[in-house]
């Protein structure tokens, strides 16, 4: 089977473990194959992720 039609997959406590700088270096990595539960650990941490998504909000404009 080919490695790209495999999703990634992050346990719970391993991305709760994860430093903001790291979750993002997750989703730009992943890309469209991010899982949701990287994406919902991001949202869990609110506003201290926003200094990480701020910059891309400036290069989608």
């Amino acid at each position: 089977m080919n490695d790209l039609s495999q999703l990634p997959v992050y346990s719970d406590e391993e991305l709760a473990s994860l430093s903001q700088a790291v979750l993002m270096a997750l989703m730009t990595c992943d890309e469209d194959r991010v899982p949701r539960n990287v994406i919902d650990e991001c949202a869990r941490r609110g506003d201290t992720m926003l200094k990480f998504l701020s910059p891309l909000s400036i290069t989608t404009q």
